[in-house]
């Protein structure tokens, strides 16, 4: 009697835990919610003006009424957060005359294991493609990524998004109706990919959870004669074993790399290191890898190394 009454105090606890959280991500994720009511032209002065409008459960997948619910049993947070929702609409209003992506980009939550590239970073992956004719962005869990092409002068009916989760989808959505919103690989080839791909599985155990690895060897395989495909991913993309090996010798082969930045990093806080990587879907020509900028300095050293290292398994033994 007492374990059974161990197990179900534990039950209890682990549930109201989950409920703690849940409702910590739905208020994480009212700022985001009230920049696209106000997008879409309707004020917002109160907390019901947002959790009552057709935007909030689309954006945040809260479709249960969770925090509604966890609101009416406290009236006091009412007044709260209608004070603060106040301040929080005068920023968002000031920061979208600057610039619609980076505003999300400021406000950027995420509902699954996707995370946004910081505008500075995206920027430099965009500006590294030549041709963004057709154009696939993989990840966008704000909104932020497709509001920065199109601010940057992609058409939108060129542009797939692929998202997993329901509520991310909606959010891009809301951008612009004309892009193309996929949950799956498209079997089709693009001029441009862009990616911060998942780096776990949660799921899977630590020795089994890498999702990034399938989802590069995915996107080479979708990128166009030609192409570009500009990745967020851990460093560990090059390396002397496992899949570290097989890319260093794809990219370097049959494949063109041009830019490795391990300054990326910069931008994460993930526990290992990050970089971002450019290549072209071409046979790999021996030389530095070039395209290099000011703001990559600390990364040349690597990247001259990494250059002759290929230079190397080019030539026959």
């Amino acid at each position: 009697m007492c374990r059974d009454g161990d197990r179900s105090r534990k039950k209890v606890d682990d549930l109201d835990t989950l409920k703690k959280q849940t409702v910590k991500a739905l208020l994480e994720s009212i700022p985001l919610t009230m920049f696209y009511i106000i997008r879409s032209g309707r004020n917002v002065y109160s907390i019901n003006d947002v959790i009552g409008s057709d935007v909030y459960s689309s954006v945040t997948g809260d479709r249960e009424g969770i925090l509604s619910e966890v609101i009416s049993k406290n009236p006091r947070s009412v007044e709260l957060l209608t004070r603060r929702i106040g301040l929080v609409s005068n920023s968002i209003q000031k920061s979208m005359r600057q610039s619609i992506s980076e505003t999300i980009n400021g406000l950027s939550v995420s509902s699954a294991t996707q995370q946004s590239i910081p505008t500075p970073l995206l920027d430099t992956m965009i500006n590294d493609c030549q041709d963004m004719s057709s154009t696939y962005m993989f990840g966008d869990p704000s909104g932020s990524h497709s509001a920065r092409l199109l601010e940057r002068g992609i058409d939108p009916n060129r542009l797939t998004v692929w998202e997993s989760c329901d509520s991310h989808r909606n959010r891009v959505g809301y951008i612009d109706e004309q892009i193309k919103i996929v949950a799956t690989h498209p079997d089709m080839k693009f001029t441009a990919i862009l990616a911060n791909p998942p780096y776990n599985d949660p799921t899977k155990k630590a020795r089994n959870n890498k999702l990034w690895t399938k989802i590069v060897e995915d996107h080479l395989e979708m990128v166009a004669p030609g192409g570009d495909m500009c990745e967020v991913t851990p460093a560990s993309v090059l390396g002397n074993t496992g899949k570290g090996k097989k890319f260093m010798k794809l990219f370097s082969t049959i494949y063109n790399l041009k830019l490795i930045d391990y300054t990326a990093d910069d931008f994460f806080n993930e526990g290992v290191a990050i970089c971002r990587w450019h290549l072209v879907n071409e046979p790999y020509k021996v030389r530095l890898l070039s395209s290099l900028k000011t703001d990559h300095l600390l990364g040349i050293s690597v990247m001259v190394c990494l250059s002759l290292v290929m230079l190397l398994l080019s030539i026959p033994f």
